[in-house]
């Protein structure tokens, strides 16, 4: 049996959509294998072209899989083995003949449907999996009905059935159904590059990280909300400089702190970063999730963050907890040698002329506050010895040149110090309550070891750009207008357009309830939501819910099963039944075998002063029923208003 052509063409509306939300992780010439399969496969359709011989099919596969390989790079992971999936739902197209050929299209569509949420599970990925799984369904309902006419209505309409048929089993299964761990994992984002800052820094690094939008994390705060000045979210302290590269010694565990009362209370749901540190507010005193505490006041997960991750951090802003180590000491004032030798003799310099540590660090801040310095997401490229060109000859350059630059100064002077990169601020949406920290947002920052107040954190970025801590990094571009200037339709440029941003908002806030009731709904949350409904967690229970639930969901199908076994009555037909109920009352019943045209006469002959509205209405019934050329004139309303004249005349 050959395929319809309108099955055909549901295919060739499918392709696209089952591609285009991969891009990110597969290769962009796949665009052109999939232009090249739909246009072969519809010129054969038209008569134009031949199907792809033996020999050709096997070029085909041979090429397109030799050139996926080389372009991938590996074969390990998941990403290539999407491609290849997504490859061959391509060349299967262009050998599209028989009913059977679809049905195995169809089964891959399936598979790439569910390989797009490995990926993501965001709200805009569900409601698109969603119509994806509708359409395929589709296509499986119209291989089936053959070449009836109004095919593509009838198979949406029938798999529009199916899928809102399975909503109460999937609520069921969501809520009720036990969250077990993976039987089997695969490595996910073993070929793309991670998100968010990295354990190094290099100049640069986080200028380009600041050119995207991409969501970082959402922090809701439980009292209020800080200012942006405050927010200086931890990630990692980098405390070792190898040439102009910063980088982050192995974490250590932190000793447990005084029994303290937090001051900070706040659940941070987390983007995948393929990364394991978790960002972090002033010194964390407790996560609800399982992570080290370094000494450095970082957190780390006990695995790679490679989904949606949400914690509750309860933090407290005392730092004087944990005393520098002579080795760590030493580690801290470490710097590579023979480089930025200006930089190191004038640091040596004003340290000798000033009475404290504490004076020096203000003459370092005063320094960047006074000189010529410019904020720019474009500094020029430096040499070997970066710190010097910064300071004294371009003095241009992003948060990491500044926090690098007087970090440098304060282990010149015998100050130790370190480099944290994190991210400051964020937007507080007004909608979901929530501070939504973007990666433009990145950041970073210096800080010192003062004897009696510990670590102090000095970020010298706000002596030159006071707005971008004050503010954020979009209104210290402003003069420049480099602010994601690579994205120029980005919602966040139309700020000031009420009607934008306010749909903005919602749709932030809409994905947040997502991310936190949705994604978020994991074992924890389940177990005590069932404890709580059903007041313990004593297996019987849950088993006779499942029942239940399993009870209630088959009900439905069973009484429309029933009621598709009983006779078709149609609206016109139980207003006739009402009419002969009302007879009925009056005397006039219906005999066995009796037609309506004698039951009109005795009607008529018994009781003639209140026989017209009977008439009336038995002859608009006979019409609806005999005369095919009238019937379509003749609503169920007609006959309910004729209905009502027989129940007050009848009365009167």
């Amino acid at each position: 049996m050959l395929i319809p052509r309108a099955v055909l063409l549901m295919i060739f509306g499918l392709m696209p959509v089952l591609l285009v939300p991969l891009l990110e992780v597969v290769p962009n010439w796949l665009i052109g294998v999939y232009l090249l399969a739909g246009a072969w496969r519809y010129g054969a359709y038209l008569g134009r072209a031949n199907y792809p011989k033996a020999w050709v099919k096997v070029l085909l596969v041979v090429v397109s899989v030799g050139a996926l390989g080389w372009d991938m790079g590996s074969w390990k992971g998941l990403e290539p083995m999407v491609a290849l999936l997504l490859l061959a739902f391509a060349l299967k197209v262009t050998e599209l003949v028989a009913v059977r050929d679809t049905l195995i299209l169809i089964l891959v569509a399936y598979f790439i449907v569910a390989a797009q949420f490995l990926f993501s599970q965001s709200l805009f990925a569900t409601f698109l999996g969603i119509a994806e799984v509708w359409w395929i369904t589709a296509v499986l309902v119209a291989v089936n009905c053959g070449t009836q006419p109004g095919l593509l209505r009838r198979a949406l309409q029938q798999s529009s059935t199916v899928l809102a048929q399975a909503i109460p089993l999937m609520l069921v299964l969501f809520f009720i159904f036990p969250r077990l761990e993976p039987f089997w994992a695969v490595p996910l984002q073993s070929s793309g590059g991670v998100t968010g800052v990295s354990d190094r820094m290099n100049p640069g690094d986080i200028a380009n990280l600041s050119r995207s939008a991409a969501l970082a994390f959402r922090a809701e705060f439980s009292g209020p909300v800080p200012p942006n000045r405050e927010l200086y979210w931890r990630a990692l302290v980098l405390d070792r400089q190898v040439g102009e590269t910063w980088r982050a010694s192995m974490p250590e565990p932190r000793r447990s702190l005084p029994d303290l009362s937090p001051e900070i209370d706040v659940t941070i749901t987390l983007e995948p970063t393929g990364q394991r540190w978790l960002p972090v507010l002033e010194t964390p005193a407790t996560l609800s999730m399982q992570a080290l505490i370094a000494r450095s006041n970082t957190a780390f997960a006990s695995t790679d963050i490679k989904s949606d991750t949400r914690y509750r951090l309860l933090a407290t802003r005392d730092n004087r907890f944990d005393a520098i180590r002579p080795l760590e000491r030493s580690r801290l004032l470490q710097l590579s040698p023979g480089r930025n030798s200006q930089t190191r003799a004038l640091a040596q310099q004003w340290r000798s002329e000033l009475a404290s540590d504490r004076d020096y660090i203000d003459a370092v801040f005063r320094y960047f506050r006074e000189q010529p310095f410019y904020y720019t997401l474009n500094p020029p490229i430096l040499g070997p010895d970066g710190v010097d060109e910064f300071l004294f000859s371009t003095q241009r350059g992003f948060c990491e040149h500044y926090a690098g630059a007087f970090t440098e100064l304060m282990r010149a002077a015998g100050i130790p110090a370190r480099v944290v990169t994190g991210y400051q601020g964020g937007e507080l949406n007004p909608v979901s309550g929530a501070v939504v920290v973007r990666q433009y947002d990145a950041h970073a920052w210096s800080e010192v070891w003062l004897e009696g107040q510990g670590w102090v954190r000095v970020d010298p970025t706000a002596a030159v750009a006071p707005d971008r801590v004050e503010y954020g990094l979009e209104q210290a571009l402003a003069e420049e207008g480099s602010f994601l200037e690579n994205t120029p339709l980005s919602a966040l440029h139309f700020k000031n357009i009420a009607l934008i941003n306010a749909m903005r908002l919602r749709l932030d806030a809409l994905s947040y309830e997502w991310q936190s009731w949705v994604l978020g709904f994991d074992r924890n949350t389940q177990s005590t939501l069932l404890t709580r409904l059903f007041q313990g967690n004593e297996p019987w229970k849950y088993a006779l819910a499942l029942a239940g639930a399993w009870a209630l969901i088959m009900l439905p199908f069973a009484l429309r099963l029933w009621l598709s076994e009983r006779p078709h009555v149609t609206p016109q037909d139980r207003v006739l039944v009402d009419f002969l109920s009302l007879m009925s009352r009056h005397g006039f019943d219906r005999k066995p075998g009796e037609s309506l045209a004698h039951l009109q006469g005795r009607i008529s002959a018994e009781n003639s002063n209140k026989a017209n509205a009977a008439n009336a209405f038995l002859n608009t019934y006979s019409a609806y029923q005999y005369q095919p050329n009238k019937a379509q004139y003749i609503s169920v309303r007609d006959l309910k208003r004729l209905l009502r004249e027989c129940k007050r005349s009848f009365k009167a």
